[in-house]
């Protein structure tokens, strides 16, 4: 299992063990929802496990085959994402943290209310937390998505067009590596952030999904 806390493990090993959560749980609990339509969800249909899942809502984030394909083709593309290697280095915690958190708070641009990013801030800034949400960027690699396959889960994928990270392109391009059930739901100025954007639709999206509407 990645052990975010540390840096040690791989997402793989995550999905892995995740495996044995899911398997002993209700069908309740077998309907997922999260900001990925890759993964851990699509590692996990890779290994020929998708049958542990019933439904799969992917949230801001495109499929990571379709997002390396667009990375590939374009400079602009990888600048948008370079947020990515700030993240991942040295100094990562103390750059977000500096001047009163206003660097780490920034991320949420101003889509979000001010309350939520104030929490998010209070949380953040507990001791090592911060470095435990880093270490899981630290420990991507360019092969977490070697042997990744088609989705097969039913799958729904929403997202927002004012995303400063994932542009329509890579948005659009994830139905190219969806064989199951799938819909894509875009939504005008949303952000990244939809959750807190636009949690009523986000919910609506995810309540159509699970009963198969």
């Amino acid at each position: 299992m990645f052990n975010v806390a540390t840096g040690v493990g791989t997402l793989e090993s995550g999905a892995t063990g995740l495996v044995a959560t899911i398997d002993g749980a209700s069908d309740a609990a077998r309907i997922a929802a999260g900001r990925s339509a890759t993964g851990y969800f699509v590692r996990i249909d890779a290994l020929g496990l998708e049958q542990l899942l019933l439904s799969w809502t992917a949230v801001s984030t495109p499929n990571q085959l379709a997002l390396n394909e667009v990375l590939a083709a374009s400079a602009a593309e990888r600048e948008r994402f370079g947020y990515i290697r700030g993240f991942r280095g040295p100094g990562a915690e103390q750059r977000l943290a500096g001047f009163d958190w206003a660097p780490f708070a920034s991320i949420y641009g101003t889509g979000v209310p001010a309350d939520r990013v104030a929490e998010e801030v209070a949380f953040f800034s507990q001791p090592g937390v911060l470095t435990a949400a880093l270490n899981w960027y630290r420990a991507m690699t360019p092969g977490d998505a070697a042997g990744l396959g088609p989705v097969t889960v039913p799958t729904a994928y929403v997202w927002g067009s004012a995303d400063l990270a994932f542009s329509r392109e890579a948005a659009t391009r994830t139905q190219h590596f969806v064989a199951g059930p799938y819909r894509f739901v875009a939504l005008d100025a949303a952000g990244h952030w939809l959750p807190d954007e636009a949690p009523d639709t986000l919910a609506e999206v995810i309540a159509e999904q699970v009963s198969g509407g």
